[in-house]
């Protein structure tokens, strides 16, 4: 793949939902994976204020900061589980050193060179900066959406927005009845294995095209690192 041909955008985390927003309705159904302490989700509510908030969130300890921090807001429904393409028990690696980084697949941050950019983000210097996610394994319970959906009697969704710290192509595996008309995808993406098995970006680009999907939108968190992408589905967009 020639990344140069991607439409690459410049554009902060921050203001990405604001770019979908002319693809979606009104009140927006929008399911969440990965919502940390809920800055994102909370964000939803701000610029669709009839949207419904599906959001989940494994790591037990952001779960609770992220029901605190939703409070009584209406529209907003919380679930302590993570999403994968099997309903099972499975290891849950949550980090000490950055909970929002916790994730299925196991440590492999010594192996990976850490660009000058993340150390500023962080405030550390190269000799400060310990490579380990300091992990504590937990065993969490996963569903599929297209289970859950069932179980919950939960209609269409018109936005998934997925930052799953490299589960995000296990977790579309587990929507054979729903992504068809799931019309924008916000997702993360890696260009490096932080975690061993950590999904890149080539895999999770072959799965939507194969699937529907058309990259609108591409822009770089850190250079040669991470990012986000938008992508939307051509049969409804």
């Amino acid at each position: 793949m020639n990344l140069d041909n991607l439409p690459w955008i410049h554009l902060e985390d921050k203001d990405a939902a604001y770019q979908v927003v002319k693809f979606l309705p009104d009140n927006p159904v929008i399911l969440e994976a990965g919502c940390c302490a809920a800055e994102d989700t909370l964000r939803f509510k701000k610029i669709w204020p009839e949207s419904t908030v599906y959001a989940f969130e494994p790591n037990p300890d952001l779960y609770e900061i992220a029901k605190k921090n939703i409070g009584d807001t209406k529209g907003i429904y919380l679930y302590p589980y993570a999403l994968s393409d099997k309903e099972e028990k499975r290891t849950f690696y949550m980090s000490k050193f950055m909970p929002g980084a916790s994730s299925f697949f196991e440590d492999n941050s010594k192996n990976v060179e850490v660009p000058q950019s993340v150390l500023d983000s962080l405030r550390l210097t190269r000799e400060e900066y310990i490579p380990s996610y300091l992990d504590e394994s937990i065993t969490v319970q996963c569903l599929t959406i297209d289970n859950w959906r069932k179980k919950n009697n939960i209609g269409q969704i018109d936005y998934f927005w997925l930052d799953a710290e490299g589960a995000e192509v296990l977790i579309l595996k587990g929507t054979n009845e729903t992504l068809e008309k799931v019309r924008v995808i916000s997702i993360e993406f890696s260009f490096v294995e932080f975690r061993k098995g950590w999904v890149q970006f080539d895999e999770l680009y072959e799965f939507l095209t194969t699937h529907g999907f058309f990259i609108h939108a591409i822009w770089q968190a850190h250079e040669n690192w991470c990012g986000n992408a938008i992508f939307l589905n051509r049969e409804i967009i």
